[in-house]
């Protein structure tokens, strides 16, 4: 949606209003996983920072071996210097493993992750490791156990001080006196 008409472009056509607001139609869309030859670090940092993705005719072939949501595994083959390119959005959290091997992973057209390969068969895998997650569940199942406590002592305190009133009122000097008689007062509402 845009609140300006959309110019037609390589990736979007001219779409209909509504009301106030533009839409444009996707014209050409990425796939999930593509590689980009890459011929110096200069063309790499190009691909980084781009915004328009030009993505070449032909590629070397990647397959997507396993997608969940904190694990993905890319199987690429290819003869020379690229870029593996994962249409997913770049986030710090996001680690990865070329065959088996830690690489550190970088921004390809300014929002999806990329790593770089050597030329031959990699099997690559993107995985999210968010710092401190353990320590994290700690605190919040202390914080649970905490007010599950303090609202167990406020119950329990409520609930004495209603049935220290109602053996007053019944003229006992001593709960344990009450509860000893085993009369029923549970109807009586003060």
């Amino acid at each position: 949606f845009s609140l300006e008409p959309i110019a037609s472009s390589p990736w979007f056509s001219e779409g209909r209003k509504f009301g106030n607001y533009y839409t444009a139609h996707l014209t050409g869309s990425l796939p999930r996983a593509f590689t980009v030859t890459i011929s110096s670090d200069e063309e790499k940092e190009t691909i980084e920072r781009e915004l328009q993705p030009s993505i070449p005719k032909s590629f070397s072939p990647v397959s997507i071996e396993e997608y969940q949501e904190m694990r993905v595994r890319i199987r690429s083959l290819g003869n020379e210097r690229r870029l593996l390119v994962f249409s997913d959005l770049f986030h710090p959290f996001w680690h990865a493993r070329i065959d088996g091997k830690e690489s550190p992973i970088s921004p390809a057209y300014s929002l999806f992750r990329s790593v770089e390969l050597t030329p031959g068969t990699h099997e690559v895998e993107f995985y999210c490791a968010i710092p401190y997650f353990g320590l994290c569940v700690l605190l919040s199942c202390l914080t649970l156990g905490v007010l599950l406590f303090v609202g167990g002592c406020w119950v329990f305190s409520l609930a004495t001080t209603r049935w220290r009133s109602v053996a007053k009122i019944a003229g006992y000097q001593k709960m344990s006196e009450l509860v000893s008689t085993g009369e029923a007062i549970m109807d009586y509402n003060p």
